[in-house]
């Protein structure tokens, strides 16, 4: 489900544009929420995978926040 883009939480699923005029083309998922502020996990092409903190930059360029509705724990399709 769609969320605010200014309060990202831990399990978000982020998207990134990088031209305005283009759809979004990356993604990350947020990773902590710390003193620090937060950080996403996300790659590169052809780079590592990595957590790296969720910076001005990032914030600027990501157009849709989505988070997973819970549900019951173990329940099949849900």
């Amino acid at each position: 489900m769609p969320v605010p883009l200014g309060d990202p939480q831990p399990g978000d699923v982020l998207l990134f544009s990088f031209r305005a005029h283009l759809p979004a083309r990356h993604c990350a998922i947020v990773a902590n929420r710390g003193s620090g502020g937060a950080t996403m996990i996300h790659a590169h092409d052809g780079a590592a995978v990595t957590e790296v903190a969720l910076t001005r930059w990032w914030r600027r360029h990501c157009t849709h926040a989505f988070r997973f509705p819970e549900g019951p724990v173990g329940a099949a399709g849900g």
